[in-house]
């Protein structure tokens, strides 16, 4: 047993700076992945801890409750698509954070990132002649988290890039949580199409104030 626990670790070793997404696969065919693991390639910074508990819920904002749900049967797999929308401050972020947090505590392997560090991360690949690598990363990682979907001064060829990305993921069924500012009518219709379909997935809009400037949660 001894014999074996050791030449687990050195397969372990061996895959140091491997990228994240393959250490992954070859971590959990070893049984050793772990949270941690989960932690250091999820992308959120370590003070993000906002977990489904602190969400604060009121009787006459449903829709704050309704997004709760949404986002927590996504992190149970009964919905492969989930789209939060509304103004700023209204708590989607937070949501969205504790879903990640939820499933990295699980050891799953979720990626987090809001649309203008994809949109950089996509143009670094670009100057680094990988950017076909990077849309086929974000395509096929088990679970993706996109937050502010819509809130950057984007080209059309970094929308292409997302559009891509979003429509492979509804090709292959594959997780996906959004939020947005914007409301279906000001995004793309493709966006839409994808982001909307029924039978795989959930769009909750949310009629709440802005938390960060009157604390409706305190009240």
């Amino acid at each position: 047993q001894e014999e074996k626990r050791q030449q687990h670790l050195a397969n372990v070793d061996r895959l140091d700076g491997v990228e994240p997404q393959s250490r992954y696969y070859r971590l959990r065919a070893l049984g050793a992945w772990t949270p941690q693991e989960s932690r250091d390639a999820c992308g959120l910074p370590a003070d993000s801890t906002a977990t489904f508990d602190e969400f604060r819920t009121r009787p006459d904002l449903p829709r704050l409750a309704e997004a709760r749900d949404a986002v927590l049967a996504w992190v149970a797999g009964k919905a492969v698509f989930v789209t939060l929308s509304g103004p700023p401050g209204c708590g989607k972020t937070h949501l969205l954070v504790a879903a990640v947090n939820a499933l990295v505590d699980k050891a799953r392997f979720v990626r987090y990132m809001d649309e203008r560090d994809m949109i950089d991360q996509s143009r670094r690949a670009i100057r680094d002649h990988a950017v076909e690598e990077f849309k086929y990363d974000l395509a096929n990682v088990p679970m993706l988290v996109l937050d502010d979907l819509g809130a950057s001064s984007a080209s059309d060829y970094d929308r292409a890039v997302l559009d891509e990305v979003i429509d492979e993921r509804w090709k292959a069924r594959r997780s996906l949580l959004v939020a947005t500012n914007l409301t279906s009518a000001q995004l793309p219709a493709r966006l839409v199409s994808r982001l909307g379909d029924a039978k795989w997935g959930r769009q909750v809009s949310i009629a709440a104030p802005d938390g960060r400037r009157n604390l409706w949660w305190e009240k």
